[in-house]
């Protein structure tokens, strides 16, 4: 397994306090400002590209396929490692994710795909939920789109906004997706 560190260009990160990350305007502003405006669609690429080398350089894990998995950027940027990587990655999954890319190169995928939105998020709201899937049916590629009970950030225990029924309906989902992608 491995766990990128998306925001390692930022410099030294320290975990803001998820209570004020979700309920303070000037904290969310500042932590999104250093970290998030570093990271993108292609340096996360790029860092992938690096992980898939590594990989390869194991002897027991050349060129396998893998899955990914992301949590709100994390989530659009696992949809995204599917379409870039297209064979390498059997499963793509993405947990209240936020601005997937609405030019995602759904044909690229040849992954399994799962997405959980919730059903308070304006960073994927119902439109957005729908042209996903329009863009991943026409593509052939095998998905669910579905949208929790919950809001944006729900899966973390740690944030104010946390709901542990559906944070145990996204780890069985999840381990039902690797299960049948990866073993």
């Amino acid at each position: 397994m491995l766990l990128p560190d998306l925001f390692y260009r930022a410099g030294a990160y320290v975990a803001p306090d998820p209570k004020l990350l979700f309920s303070d305007e000037a904290t969310r502003k500042a932590h999104f400002t250093k970290f998030f405006s570093t990271t993108s669609v292609d340096t996360v690429m790029r860092d992938t590209t690096a992980f898939l080398a590594y990989l390869d350089a194991q002897p027991d894990a050349r060129a396998a396929r893998i899955a990914t998995t992301g949590y709100c950027m994390g989530g659009r940027m696992s949809l995204s490692a599917a379409a870039h990587f297209g064979e390498r990655i059997a499963a793509a999954a993405a947990f209240h994710p936020g601005n997937i890319q609405s030019d995602l190169a759904a044909g690229n995928i040849r992954a399994k795909v799962y997405v959980a939105g919730a059903s308070e998020d304006p960073t994927f709201t119902d439109e957005q939920k729908h042209k996903l899937d329009e863009a991943l049916t026409a593509a052939g590629v095998d998905h669910v789109i579905e949208t929790y009970p919950a809001r944006h950030g729900w899966v973390p225990s740690d944030t104010p906004v946390h709901d542990d029924a559906c944070a145990e309906r996204h780890w069985k989902a999840l381990f039902e997706l690797l299960a049948k992608t990866i073993g």
